[in-house]
């Protein structure tokens, strides 16, 4: 685990989570990226209780962030999982008032 933060008075906690996924890529088609599907490596985080390991919420990046937003270079699309394009790496979450913050 890259990082993890207890937050909500120790009740609860932020840690970085990761997913290989085969996912469409072909908004990258745009920058010569010839394949239509590939291998991401996802890096998102969730929220959880510590007492019981409850998970209260997960964000993942490939639902949120366009791939073609990313300035990583495009590599590793054929894998093999757990390898992939890691093309949004989340670095420290952490909770600023009542809004979630990410460094990325």
């Amino acid at each position: 685990m890259h990082e993890m933060n207890i937050i909500s008075e120790g009740r609860t906690a932020l840690h970085i989570i990761h997913q290989p996924l085969w996912l469409d890529i072909s908004e990258l088609g745009e920058f010569g990226v010839p394949d239509e599907a590939g291998w991401v490596l996802d890096c998102g985080f969730r929220e959880v209780e510590v007492d019981t390991g409850k998970v209260l919420f997960e964000w993942w990046p490939h639902e949120h962030v366009r791939m073609s937003t990313s300035s990583v270079e495009v590599s590793g699309l054929e894998g093999p999982p757990p390898m992939g394009w890691n093309y949004l790496y989340v670095s420290s979450p952490f909770v600023k008032h009542t809004s979630c913050k990410l460094t990325y």
